[in-house]
Parts: structure tokens; sequence; C-alpha cells
């Protein structure tokens, strides 16, 4: 008897400390049903003191033993059932705790996964397409083009870098006009100088000839052998190069 007592209140300290876990709705109801448990247990366990281990005489029958410890018997199978219910409430409740979290998940993933779509539509507008134009300036430059259109709306930094692209390509396309028509003003003049009838030589600061006319080729062809004698040239040709 001594022992099953130990045992027995061992097991009710175990299911006290349980019930620190239980949530506070439950705790209360269960607690209630823990504690009539308890004393019912304790008032059964007085009486086989009282009859049983310290009594010098038994003169109590075994039948009266048992009705006594029927109602701790049931006091501790209620503790059992109520139990049971409060665990079968508790799981219930988290399975659909844990449902509607699957669902809020499962709405916050698919929603995710739209965003990430807008997003890649909206980069792939914002910037590759922009870029891929700016690539496709780039190669139409390097190629010699500078009428290419360019589209330089937006205040965002692919537009500024388009813009700047844009201004790039007006300045090359000023420049090289600038310098065509220098050219072609140099060829005109150097046509003229080429067919005048006065002779032009042009020297560097190294006294190398750095341009002859016609008319003065001509001159130098004819006066060779006095500018060789002069000069101590072996050709006239080779102050020509």
């Amino acid at each position: 008897i001594r022992i099953n007592r130990e045992r027995q209140q061992a097991m009710m300290a175990s299911v006290e400390a349980s019930l620190k876990d239980v949530s506070e709705g439950d705790r209360a109801a269960l607690e209630q049903t823990f504690q009539a448990a308890r004393a019912t247990a304790d008032k059964f366990y007085a009486l086989l003191q009282a009859k049983l281990l310290n009594a010098s005489t038994i003169d109590i029958a075994g039948g009266a033993v048992y009705d006594a410890g029927v109602p701790t018997n049931r006091a501790l199978k209620k503790v059992s059932l109520d139990s049971y219910d409060a665990l079968t409430a508790t799981v219930s409740n988290r399975l659909a705790r844990a449902n509607g979290d699957l669902k809020f998940m499962s709405s916050c993933v698919g929603l995710a996964l739209l965003l990430a779509v807008w997003l890649a539509i909206v980069i792939n507008r914002s910037i590759a397409q922009p870029m891929a134009q700016a690539v496709g300036v780039f190669k139409s430059i390097s190629a010699g083009n500078y009428e290419n259109p360019i589209a330089t709306t937006g205040t965002d930094e692919v537009s500024q870098v388009l813009r700047a692209l844009d201004q790039m390509q007006q300045q090359l396309r000023a420049q090289i006009q600038t310098e065509r028509s220098v050219a072609a003003e140099s060829a005109r003049i150097r046509q003229a100088l080429d067919n005048t009838s006065i002779s032009l030589v042009v020297a560097d600061a190294a006294q190398q000839i750095i341009y002859l006319n016609h008319t003065a080729q001509g001159t130098f062809a004819r006066c060779e052998e006095g500018i060789r004698k002069s000069l101590a040239l072996s050709k006239a040709d080779s102050q020509l190069h």
C-alpha cells in the first residue's frame, strides 16, 4: 500500500507540474478536477492508515476497503478523461491554427510569385530594354552612324545614361561634320595651291620640305643640276620625301 501510495504521489506531482504547460483556458478546470482527485486520494489513504497500516487490530472488511477506494478511482479517471478532452481540444486548435497559417503562407507565396513576375516585367521594361537600346546605339556609332534615335524619357539612372549617350552622339556628329568641313576646305585649298602658277614650298621647323605644289616640283626638276651643285644634293627628289 505504501509503495502504491508513493507511486501515486509521484504521478500526481508529475500531473501538477504538467498543468503549468496547459493553456490558461483549460488550466482552471483541470486544476479543479486534479485537486478534487488529490483530496479524495488523501482521504482514502488516511482511511487505510487508520484501519490497516497503523491499526493494532484490523476491524474493516475487504469489501468496505474496496468501496472506500471507488471514489478515488473515479476521481483519477475523471482527471484522465478531462486531460484527454483538453488535449484533444488543444490539438484541434493547433491544427486549425496550423491550417490557417498554411493557407496564409500559401497566399503569401502566391503573392510573392506574382510580385516576382511583376518585378521581372518592370525590370525588363525599365532596364533591360533601354540597356539593349544603348548597346545597339553604341554598335551603330562604332559603325559610323551618328543619326540613331534615342528615347530619353524618364528620370531614372537608365534614362540618364540614355540622355548622356544622346548628347555624346550629338557631339560626335557635330565634331565629324566640322572635321569633314575642315577636310573639304583643306582639300579645296590644296587643290588650288597644287594648280597655281606660283612655286610654293613649305618646310617644317627642321628645314625639311613637307609640301611642293606642281609648279615647284617642275621648277626643281628643271633646276636639278644647279641645285645639286649649289646644295651638294644627289637628287632634287631627295628633298621631296
